[in-house]
């Protein structure tokens, strides 16, 4: 009956814990775009030649968003921008991160004549995401500029506490067991 309940606990144990590795994630991105050029054929030359900045996101990986504003913060950014920023995440596809400025801005589009802007890349939970791009626009500029050339960066945050809990929680029960076992095999 012991090893019934035994095995009963270890059970819940594990589908009680198995939620918090669907949990929420919090990443840290790196990125760094160069190269860019105009949309139109003879657009002005792009006013900011590299693109760099850092983000840190919180969200599900199993669950696509769109222009969601909490869960974002912009560690660094070199271009001029006054709107929202918002991020965009597929499951297995594309993270996005751009701004939004105004009604029915998407940061996944640059609306034109404004400082806009959205960087984009495939793959966002690995280490190294792939096919980074990016375009901006500016205010007084009939143009955009947009680039496919540079490198992102993802880095994964330090685990939830609820992790680290479900964690002591797990080794403890299991030297418990092992200590128990250990004293009934003495007896």
């Amino acid at each position: 009956m012991r090893r019934v309940m035994g095995g009963v606990a270890a059970a819940i144990g594990l589908l009680a814990g198995s939620h918090v590795w669907a949990a929420d994630i919090t990443r840290t991105y790196y990125f760094s775009l160069t190269d860019f050029v105009p949309t139109a054929v003879s657009g002005p030359a792009a006013p900011v030649e590299t693109l760099d900045g850092s983000f840190t996101v919180t969200f599900d990986p199993t669950v696509a968003v769109f222009d969601v504003t909490s869960g974002l913060t912009v560690n660094s950014f070199n271009l001029p921008f006054s709107g929202q920023f918002a991020f965009s995440f597929v499951p297995l596809g594309q993270l996005a991160f751009g701004g939004i400025v105004g009604p029915g801005d998407q940061d996944f589009t640059e609306s034109a004549n404004t400082n806009d802007f959205e960087v984009s890349f495939y793959h966002p939970l690995d280490a190294n995401p792939l096919a980074p791009s990016a375009a901006y626009t500016q205010v007084g500029a009939n143009t955009a500029w947009t680039s496919a050339q540079g490198t992102v960066i993802g880095i994964d945050g330090v685990p939830e506490p609820s992790a680290w809990a479900f964690l002591v929680i797990g080794f403890a029960g299991l030297g418990a067991m092992l200590r128990k076992r250990g004293a009934a095999g003495l007896a």
